[in-house]
């Protein structure tokens, strides 16, 4: 009896010591799932487009102190001018003429007509003609004579005709008088017309080749006084000093001269200083999220906002652009958004934000499918 008592006790304490066993093996699988688990995400951000604008002092050398957004510079002059024939500009239109023909004049007297220039014939519809030329009809012949109209305008251009001599009297007028057997023409003609808008933009034409002109000879001199300063188009602004045209508004020509004068101001200073500033600035816009990647002293745009010669001073309204690349302390990738899920989740996750480009995603040991439910040992990589 008590050797069946202590093979039951014995019996008893080996399922315990087994059942302990396999906990404590599966204790430690936990263990190393969870020390072992590990989730690797890699991503690439996409660039962003970024730009600050600031309006900068143009300030001579030595300024002190210098002004807030203040760039030692100066500003420069440069007078030209010139004059230009614009062949090509002038408007087509269409404009009333008098109409011109040919009468033939019958004399069915006994003696010779004289007819002077200008000799007004009436034709059977009441349009009044005159004579070009002084003509002499001979006793019982015709003469062939050069007509225009009296007045301009498309009512001058009537088919074949009777004509009367006005000037003649009445007994006179059956023997003496006109036929014509061609339709008078040109009542309505083409012309060439400089107009308003025309010379306006001949003169905005001349205006930009003088500008390019003097914005060249004065970029020459200045390189030679100083390479490290160079003349910006955009920074440059220019005053009208005087233009005319050689003819007025709606004159019938076809072909014109423009003369102008100009002079350009331009706001000199080291276009590199200028950049590293405008840089700086554009940089302390982003947010704390966020970093420079890139920006070029080719993006940066200009406009005179205004300048004062005596003083030597400029104000320029700059704008630069870049783009930027997301940081790791942006919210995006906080890593309790990210556990607990496969490889398809992840990159579905990142979908959602512009500012990445790219993911991947890398389980370890081999055996795990899901990131660990644990942020810790979740790592995050950007790949610049």
């Amino acid at each position: 009896m008590p050797q069946l008592k202590k093979a039951k006790i014995e019996k008893y304490y080996s399922k315990v010591a087994t059942a302990f066993l396999i906990l404590a093996a599966v204790a430690v699988v936990v263990i190393v799932y969870f020390s072992l688990s590990k989730t690797i995400i890699t991503v690439t951000p996409q660039p962003q487009a970024v730009k600050s604008t600031a309006t900068i002092n143009i300030v001579p050398a030595g300024t002190d102190p210098l002004p807030e957004n203040g760039l030692e510079g100066r500003l420069a002059e440069k007078t030209v001018n010139g004059t230009k024939t614009y062949k090509d500009l002038a408007t087509l239109r269409t404009a009333e003429a008098k109409a011109t023909g040919t009468v033939t004049i019958y004399n069915k007297n006994a003696s010779a007509q004289p007819l002077v220039a200008t000799t007004r014939l009436l034709s059977d519809g009441g349009i009044l003609f005159r004579t070009k030329e002084t003509i002499t009809v001979p006793a019982g012949g015709q003469v062939d004579v050069a007509v225009e109209a009296d007045e301009e305008g498309e009512k001058g251009n009537i088919g074949p005709a009777h004509f009367t001599v006005v000037a003649l009297w009445k007994g006179m007028q059956d023997k003496v008088y006109g036929e014509s057997s061609q339709s008078m023409t040109s009542g309505i003609k083409d012309v060439m017309v400089a107009t308003l808008e025309n010379i306006n933009e001949a003169k905005e034409q001349l205006a930009a080749e003088l500008k390019e002109q003097a914005i060249q000879e004065l970029s020459r001199e200045i390189v030679k006084e100083n390479p490290n300063e160079k003349i910006i188009p955009d920074a440059v602004t220019y005053q009208i000093i005087s233009e005319e045209a050689d003819v007025e508004p709606n004159a019938e020509v076809d072909q014109f001269i423009i003369a102008s004068e100009l002079k350009i101001i331009a706001a000199v200073f080291d276009e590199k200083k200028l950049f590293d500033l405008m840089n700086h600035k554009l940089a302390d816009s982003l947010d704390s999220d966020e970093e420079l990647a890139s920006a070029s002293q080719e993006s940066l745009q200009y406009t005179v906002k205004l300048y004062d010669l005596k003083a030597q001073t400029a104000q320029l309204e700059i704008t630069i652009s870049g783009s930027s690349l997301i940081k790791l302390s942006s919210p995006i990738f906080n890593r309790e958004n990210l556990t607990n899920k496969d490889k398809q989740d992840i990159r579905t996750y990142f979908d959602d934000f512009s500012e990445i480009q790219n993911v991947e995603v890398r389980f370890s040991p081999f055996w795990v499918f899901r990131s660990p439910a644990l942020k810790d040992h979740i790592e995050i990589k950007i790949q610049r």
